[in-house]
């Protein structure tokens, strides 16, 4: 059995187990909306090749199975020495059009390298004025080892 040491919890596992969990955060709802922004954070495992290619191969999939799904920008480089990308992706009917930042991290951590995704979604009518507070969200992400299979 493996230990995992959750925010607030710990659970035994089976070997082998990984962690797929997700945290989300609503952010305060503006007057009159119809859904709030809201901000995710993930972890995975790379599956091999550049961090590029993987979120390539992810928005590839977003597009077969979402309607009017389209990469607004695409940006891949590196930040204190961490691959990382930032993209903007919308989908969906005019009327209810959402609006996505996202940021990918690949980090080396001290067992295995780690994919963080970084995700701030909102209606497209209110992303101009919610962007701005998931850029500093995402520029206040510090990736550590604390919440781990031991």
């Amino acid at each position: 059995m493996a230990h995992f040491q959750g925010s607030g919890f710990s659970i035994e596992l089976p070997d082998g187990c990984s962690d797929a969990s997700a945290y989300t955060f609503l952010l305060p709802m503006p007057e009159n909306a119809a859904m709030g922004p809201f901000v995710t954070i993930q972890t995975e495992a790379p599956g091999g090749g550049s961090l590029e290619n993987h979120v390539h191969a992810l928005h590839f999939e977003l597009q077969k199975n979402l309607d009017n799904f389209i990469v607004r920008a695409f940006k891949a480089g590196r930040h204190a020495g961490t691959d990382v990308v930032l993209t903007t992706v919308e989908w969906g009917p005019a009327a209810s059009r959402i609006s996505q930042t996202q940021a990918y991290y690949l980090v080396e951590g001290e067992k295995a390298p780690k994919i963080y995704s970084l995700k701030g979604t909102d209606l497209s009518d209110n992303f101009v004025n919610s962007r701005p507070l998931f850029n500093g969200i995402f520029r206040s992400f510090i990736p550590n080892d604390m919440q781990v299979l031991v």
